[in-house]
């Protein structure tokens, strides 16, 4: 089924005045077609928004997907907005959102309103068709873009559709101390090291990062109260300067393909007990997929 199959352009509004998501939301709400008797803006709105409040449904090249699942509604309804100007919110690459998704869903299937933000997630990889999106000035000319992008909902959800492509990579040669930095700069919280090719070697978290801090001996300890405050990282802070990223990093991290079904991913990371999933693809580190996105966007999408 085609993404455009699900999307009428009476729900596409152009030249959207709003300057953040919830007034957006509203006026996508109000100036696009009737779409249920008994739901007004008014009634949507705060269920919208309590999802946003829970965690940014901001993505990638300036789009949103906000979206909500409302009680008694008896369907599926997918609305496009096009802003005029950037609205505040921005996505995890700080491009601000001009480009509004907006989805509301039942409350007792969720199966449907996973596999429409997969899509468009694919969708919103198509810079081309992307551009193509944001130059259109008619809501029918919208349509025919996602249209013509091919996109499709599918019934199965794959690693591919939940993973970031946004994310930090380093070399392994790089110093750790130059690491941290960039980390710091940046908000990463952790780096995948990978070769010349693009190829995974290993990671870096918070994890590994601490684990070279902590002396050794420290784990056969029943208690560390006779050190002092910063003692076992005096040695770590002498050394960092020279120590380089392929010392400290994991070189076994969860490696998975782009097809494997998400349910498969999610169970492996479950059982490993790990925080992140690295999605390679001919030999190339192409996106990674954090735990907390499995709760976030799957289980409480």
């Amino acid at each position: 089924m085609k993404l455009s199959s699900l999307l009428s352009p009476d729900h596409i509004v152009v030249n959207v005045q709003a300057h953040n998501l919830e007034d957006a939301v509203r006026e996508i709400l109000s100036r696009g077609g009737k779409f249920h008797a008994d739901l007004s803006a008014d009634v949507i709105v705060p269920f919208v928004m309590r999802r946003e409040q829970q965690g940014s449904t901001a993505l990638e090249r300036g789009v949103a997907i906000p979206h909500a699942r409302i009680p008694d509604l008896d369907d599926f309804y997918l609305f496009v907005g096009k802003s005029t100007a950037p609205l505040r919110e921005k996505g995890i690459d700080e491009i601000p959102v001009d480009v509004v998704f907006l989805i509301l869903a039942s409350d007792k299937k969720n199966s449907l309103l996973l596999q429409t933000m997969a899509a468009i997630g694919n969708f919103v990889t198509q810079e081309e068709m992307l551009d193509l999106l944001r130059k259109a000035d008619k809501p029918y000319e919208i349509w025919q873009v996602l249209d013509r992008s091919g996109v499709s909902v599918k019934r199965t959800l794959h690693a591919r559709d939940l993973m970031r492509t946004s994310y930090l990579s380093v070399m392994p040669d790089m110093r750790v101390q130059q690491l941290l930095d960039l980390m710091f700069e940046t908000g990463a919280s952790e780096a995948v090291v990978t070769n010349g090719s693009g190829k995974i070697l290993g990671v870096v978290t918070s994890a590994e990062i601490l684990d070279a801090a902590l002396p050794k001996y420290m784990a056969s300890l029943p208690g560390v109260g006779f050190l002092e405050e910063f003692e076992p990282f005096e040695q770590f802070f002498r050394k960092e300067a020279d120590m380089k990223v392929e010392q400290i990093m994991n070189r076994k991290p969860l490696i998975v393909a782009p097809d494997d079904p998400l349910i498969q991913v999610a169970f492996r990371m479950n059982h490993q007990k790990e925080q992140f999933a690295y999605v390679e693809e001919a030999g190339r580190f192409v996106g990674m997929i954090d735990r907390n996105d499995l709760l976030t966007r799957v289980l409480r999408a």
